[in-house]
């Protein structure tokens, strides 16, 4: 198989060549040799070219190639050194038009898309927000034994003076316990847990 390979890569150089620097009909522009397939028993051999241009352009082109077929033939067996040179076919390749059909059908589908949604951004964006906000509340709820209600509005939570001294106070209970401590040395280090 890598002879097989290798050999449909020189067919493919060498009709490239052929075409491009020892053929002077006007028929034949912007053409592209894209590969070759040669079949195992090394008679035929498939060219596949690429054309460049209107349909109009591209059936004068493939109908100069048709007529020049038996002297891109001949060239190739002077220059292949095979013991029978395989018979020529050209055939269009159009995998590249059609992959550039599919690639322009896609980018407009995008366009069709984005252009839709351009508006459902912005509320899916809201409506995220909102409903993360709903789920803080509701898991805040949970937490405090508080009613979901009362924190629905999603604002954070103010400190007020209330709350600050409901802290002091705690600190002093805390400073209290810690006094009882101090008379005992190893307190703070857990070694009289028993």
């Amino acid at each position: 198989m890598a002879k097989t390979d290798r050999l449909n890569k020189q067919i493919q150089r060498l009709a490239a060549e052929i075409i491009l620097y020892q053929m002077s009909d006007p028929r034949i522009n912007f053409v592209t040799v894209t590969h070759a397939r040669l079949t195992e028993d090394f008679r035929y051999c498939t060219v596949y070219v690429s054309i460049f241009g209107s349909e109009t352009e591209q059936r004068t082109t493939m109908r100069g190639l048709e007529h020049a077929r038996r002297f891109i033939q001949r060239q190739l067996g002077d220059r292949l050194h095979l013991r029978r040179t395989p018979i020529l076919r050209i055939e269009q390749d159009v995998s590249i038009a059609k992959s550039i059909e599919v690639c322009k059908k896609i980018d407009e589908a995008v366009r069709e898309d984005e252009a839709a949604h351009a508006g459902e951004e912005t509320t899916l964006a809201d409506k995220m927000t909102l409903d993360a906000k709903k789920e803080k509340s509701e898991n805040a709820a949970k937490d405090n034994d508080a009613p979901a209600d009362s924190l629905d509005d999603g604002d954070d939570y103010e400190e007020d003076d209330d709350y600050e001294d409901d802290m002091e106070d705690t600190d002093l209970d805390h400073k209290d316990d810690g006094a009882d401590d101090s008379d005992n040395p190893g307190a703070e280090k857990g070694e009289n847990d028993e």
